[in-house]
């Protein structure tokens, strides 16, 4: 095994270590942008064993590189992030829980959700909110909570 290493020329070596700096760089940056630029230099390294044109090198590190960039890093990214979880704020979307106080377009209200109490006003005038109402948190805006009454179906 020793003697295959041995024998691989230079070129190819500069490859290699092109590939090995490109994944330090993805490593340090997780941008799915260097990882397509390793592979090319791979792809390369092995072209560089069959032939001394560097102009063919280049060429297929260019041309692997920009083929997995434009059509694999779109899809590897929306694969990656499809896990996206709502944090802190945003995950208060959509849930359901009671008013504290009466809530009004004029002086807004109250809401107490896991031992915050977070102002909130009606997402319309027509909405007559009383304290003890079930309300649905819509969006946030700014520190406010934007809230429709709901109504019960039982």
């Amino acid at each position: 095994m020793a003697e295959f290493f041995d024998a691989l020329p230079l070129k190819v070596w500069i490859w290699i270590a092109a590939a090995v700096i490109f994944l330090m760089i993805e490593g340090a940056t997780q941008g799915l942008t260097s990882i397509w630029f390793a592979a090319g230099a791979v792809v390369s390294a092995l072209v560089a064993m069959a032939t001394d044109n560097i102009i063919a090198q280049i060429a297929v590190f260019a041309a692997v590189s920009l083929v997995l960039v434009i059509f694999t890093r779109p899809l590897a990214q929306k694969k990656l992030n499809s896990r996206t979880v709502a944090t802190n704020a945003d995950s208060l979307i959509g849930r359901t829980v009671t008013a504290s106080t009466d809530i009004t377009r004029e002086n807004g209200g109250q809401i107490r959700l896991e031992g915050t109490v977070w102002t909130a006003v009606p997402s319309d005038d027509s909405q007559d909110i009383r304290k003890g109402d079930a309300v649905k948190i819509l969006k946030i805006k700014g520190v406010k909570l934007i809230v429709r009454k709901e109504t019960q179906l039982w």
